[in-house]
C-alpha cells in the first residue's frame, strides 16, 4: 500500500512539472520496454528448444549405412547413364563429321 502512495506521489509530481503528456510518453515507453524484452526472450527460448529437437534425431549406423549404400548405387547409375549418352553423342558427331 505504502508502494502504491509513492508511485501515485511520483506520478502527480511528474504531472506538475512536466505535463500530463510527458507522463504518457513516460509509461508508453516503459510498455514497448517491456514488450521487447519479453519478446526477446520468448525467441530465444523458442530458437532453444528448436535447436535441441534438432540434434536429438541421430540415427542408427544401420541406416546411415544403408543411406550411403543407396546413394552410392544411385550416383552410380546415373554416371553409367551419362557416359552412355555422352557416348551416343559422340556417335552421332563422328557420323556427322564422316559424311562432310
Amino acid at each position: 500500500m505504502l508502494d502504491e502512495a509513492k508511485r501515485l506521489a511520483a506520478r502527480a509530481a511528474l504531472v506538475k512539472d512536466h505535463g500530463p503528456e510527458a507522463v504518457r510518453g513516460i509509461l508508453r515507453s516503459a510498455f514497448t520496454r517491456g514488450l521487447i524484452l519479453r519478446t526477446l526472450i520468448m525467441s530465444g527460448i523458442a530458437i532453444a528448444v528448436l535447436i535441441m529437437a534438432g540434434c536429438d534425431s541421430a540415427k542408427s549406423p544401420e541406416t546411415v549405412a544403408k543411406d550411403v549404400a543407396a546413394a552410392e548405387q544411385k550416383a552410380s547409375t546415373e554416371v553409367a547413364k551419362s557416359e552412355k549418352d555422352a557416348a551416343k553423342d559422340l556417335d552421332k558427331a563422328a557420323a556427322v563429321s564422316l559424311k562432310q
